[in-house]
């Protein structure tokens, strides 16, 4: 059963992993993406790669909260941004703007979001 503390913390992690790669190596994500990478969306890989860290930062901390308004506000967050990020994801890989290799992404993203989504509807 999933909890909030154990998605807390895989997400945390995970996007601290994303947050260090889309940071440190752009160039080497948005190949994988099947994307070229000019020096504005390099730069712009980075600015994302930021919002990972802070992301990570919020949920680390947030993963012992007890039940609150603010924990819930997070969950809502966390769902909203998840589902969004698999629709442009899965409009993305459909309409070939970027590769086979962002499937896995989809999946994780609607993951992420049924998890965040299943314990939002379910929290007090």
């Amino acid at each position: 059963m999933t909890t909030v503390r154990n998605l807390f913390s895989v997400t945390a992690v995970l996007t601290l992993m994303l947050g260090v790669v889309w940071t440190a190596v752009p160039q080497a994500m948005l190949a994988s993406w099947g994307v070229q990478g000019d020096a504005i969306t390099v730069y712009m890989s980075r600015r994302y790669g930021a919002l990972f860290f802070g992301y990570a930062l919020i949920l680390w901390m947030a993963r012992t909260s007890e039940p609150s308004s603010v924990r819930r506000a997070i969950l809502a967050g966390g769902t909203a941004a998840t589902a969004i990020m698999a629709v442009l994801s899965l409009v993305g890989v459909l309409t070939g703007v970027v590769g086979p290799f962002v499937w896995s992404a989809v999946v994780i993203e609607v993951v992420l979001a049924a998890s965040f989504g299943y314990l939002f509807a379910t929290s007090s």
